[in-house]
Formats: C-alpha cells, sequence, structure tokens
C-alpha cells in the first residue's frame, strides 16, 4: 500500500482508511501477506548498486534477496515473524544477508543504522531489536554444527558461519528440537520433585491423638500458635509451587515466541495473581459472546438460544 500510494502521489493515511471502509462495507476477506514475496522488492529499494556506494559495500540485488529470503523463513520457522510488523524484520534480513554475503571486518564493523545510510533508507524502531533476535537464533544454531564445536559465536562473528548454518537449517533445528525435549523433561521432573517436598512441608508427619490431646484452658491460645505455624507453612508451599512455574517460564528454547521467553515483568503479576483460576467456574450468560470464535458456534449458540425461548 505504501509503494501505490507513493506511485499515485496520494495520502497513504487517507487511503488507508478508505481501503479499510471498503473492506468492512463489501465484506471482503483479502489473503493474508506473504513476507517472501516482499522481500525482493524490498531488497530492491536498498541502494547498493555500484553507482551508489564504494565497490566494498555494494551487493548484487539477486543475490540479496536469495540469502534474505532464506534468513526470512528461518526466522518464520522460530516465531520471530508471527505478529510482527513486516518492514523492521524485512530490515534485519537484508543487513544480515548483506553481512554474511562477504563477511569481512570492514564490513562487520558496520551498524545497522550505519547501514541504512549507505542504502539510503530510513530505519526502522524495532529492527535492532529483530536483529537480536536473529543473530540469537544463529548462535543458538551454530553451536550444534560440530566444526563450530571449539569456536565461540557471538552476535559479530556469526555472519561468518551464516551459510553453513542456513544450508544444515532442517538439521540443526532437529537437533535443537530434541534438546528443548530433554531440557522440557528435566524440568517437569524437577517441577514433580520441588511439588512433593512443598506437600510434605506444609501437611508434615501424621499426628497420633492420645488423652492429653483434650480441650483445655489454654487450648485457644495454642489454637492460634497453630494457625500461624500452619499458614506460614502454606506460604512456604505457594512460595516453591510459584518458584517451579517461574522456571518452567524460563526454559530456553528456539521454539517459543519471544514474548514467552522474555516475559514482561507486568504480565508475569498478572499470571502470578490468577493462579487460583482452575477452570471449573461457572460463565456467566453476558461471557459465552467471548469465547465464541467461528460462524458455527455464533449458529449453534443461535439455535439453542432459539430452542430456550421456545420452551419458556
Amino acid at each position: 500500500m505504501g509503494t501505490i500510494s507513493y506511485l499515485l502521489q496520494a495520502n497513504g493515511e487517507v487511503m488507508h482508511k478508505v481501503y479499510t471502509e471498503l473492506i468492512q462495507k463489501l465484506h471482503l476477506e483479502t489473503p493474508p501477506t506473504d513476507l517472501t514475496q516482499l522481500i525482493e522488492s524490498h531488497c530492491n529499494s536498498f541502494n547498493l548498486s555500484p553507482s551508489s556506494c564504494p565497490d566494498l559495500f555494494s551487493e548484487d540485488t539477486t543475490r540479496l534477496a536469495k540469502r534474505a529470503s532464506e534468513l526470512l523463513e528461518l526466522a518464520d520457522e522460530t516465531w520471530l515473524v508471527t505478529g510482527r510488523q513486516p518492514v523492521p524484520i524485512l530490515t534485519a534480513v537484508t543487513y544480515m544477508s548483506w553481512l554474511s554475503l562477504r563477511p569481512v571486518v570492514s564490513r562487520l564493523n558496520i551498524s545497522l543504522i550505519n547501514f541504512c545510510k549507505i542504502a539510503k533508507v530510513p530505519v526502522p524502531a524495532p529492527a535492532s531489536k529483530r536483529l537480536i533476535e536473529l543473530q540469537d537464533v544463529l548462535c543458538k544454531l551454530g553451536q550444534g554444527l560440530p566444526w563450530l564445536r571449539g569456536v565461540k559465536l557471538d552476535r559479530k562473528s556469526v555472519a561468518k558461519y551464516t551459510e553453513d548454518i542456513l544450508k544444515h537449517r532442517g538439521i540443526l533445528l532437529r537437533q535443537a528440537m530434541r534438546k528443548y525435549e530433554e531440557e522440557w523433561e528435566n524440568e517437569q521432573k524437577c517441577s514433580s520433585v520441588s511439588l512433593s517436598d512443598s506437600e510434605e512441608d506444609v501437611q508434615g508427619p501424621p499426628l497420633k491423638k492420645t488423652k492429653l490431646d483434650e480441650p483445655s484452658e489454654g487450648a485457644a491460645s495454642g489454637d492460634q500458635d497453630k494457625g500461624v505455624s500452619s499458614n506460614t507453612s502454606g506460604h512456604k508451599g505457594k512460595e516453591v509451587v510459584l518458584n517451579s512455574e517461574k522456571k518452567k517460564s524460563q526454559c530456553p528454547s528456539l521454539f517459543l515466541p519471544p514474548c514467552l521467553q522474555n516475559p514482561h515483568p507486568r504480565r508475569e503479576r498478572e499470571v502470578v495473581a490468577e493462579l487460583d483460576v482452575f477452570g471449573d467456574e461457572e460463565i456467566l450468560d453476558s461471557e459465552i459472546d467471548m469465547y465464541i470464535r467461528t460462524p458455527e458456534e455464533v449458529q449453534a449458540l443461535c439455535q439453542a438460544q432459539a430452542k430456550l425461548t421456545k420452551s419458556s
């Protein structure tokens, strides 16, 4: 839409409003945008021809688009594309492909901002974050290559081995998946052990009832002390459960979205506050619409409401 509005010399905001209004009024369904179809046109917008920049920084657009599409597929397989704006991820992928095609020292010292200045394109604000996430994925996958086990991979040097990582992408992803499953099983075992220990701490050993356990004048104060001790043990059990849940959410993996790998502190507080919800609570009639998603469910609800009105 930005390209078309530029070619028509029209206001992009007005064009977007008219477009969305047409979609809503005419009930049209637009196909989802595939980023692999946009990568070629996006790479053509970078002025990296020999006539526009020095030979050391120039690059063939066809090779750049091919390498960028491979990196984009890898980013899609590792949850870096889902729910993200397209332009920042396309810019990060283009910059990473430009580095990997000729990973010399002079290129590796060029930052993303300077690269965009050389190519004469604006720098999207989240592009640096998408670049860091992509570089971290490449570093994690590069550790699975046998000839790189003794090499220390970092975000700056991983561009030298990007071609090898992309060539063996399928095998490396399967290895990372198996490693994640092993880590997850270990986390499950550790959490189950900690939960069983916490239950033993909360419940304590069984007490035998004797004749001395009869109520007396000082029973009230004793009951208060027992209540305090049981409350403190209960709090300890809750702390153990929360710690195990926190460790479980911090399990490193390539197969979790970044929002789950690095959750926002506010979201963590919301999750902790909702631990008392078990899913067995009743749903109000006013809340049914929140759980309906498909047209079939809407039709089933309308039929059920019609039968209820007839019966009443």
